[in-house]
């Protein structure tokens, strides 16, 4: 199977290409963590993200607030 036809059938079987598809996979994890009360930069580093900054923009269109109000949210309840 050719790397094209790999992206395609993914694509089409997932809706998304393989990079997002992980990208969203280690964003669930680290949602998993803050709920567990783990530091948002410990979060970020431990499932591979290395700029505090790009986790923050990939976080919030996948969850629709920043780490930072997910974890205010949990205290609040």
């Amino acid at each position: 199977m050719s790397k094209y036809h790999f992206l395609r059938c993914f694509r089409d079987y997932f809706g998304m290409t393989p990079h997002r598809y992980w990208q969203n996979h280690r964003l669930s994890k680290a949602r998993q963590a803050l709920e567990t009360g783990m530091s948002i930069s410990d979060a970020a580093y431990t499932f591979g993200f290395n700029d505090l900054s790009y986790f923050n923009r990939c976080f919030k269109p996948v969850f629709g607030m920043t780490p930072y109000q997910f974890q205010r949210s949990l205290h609040t309840l």
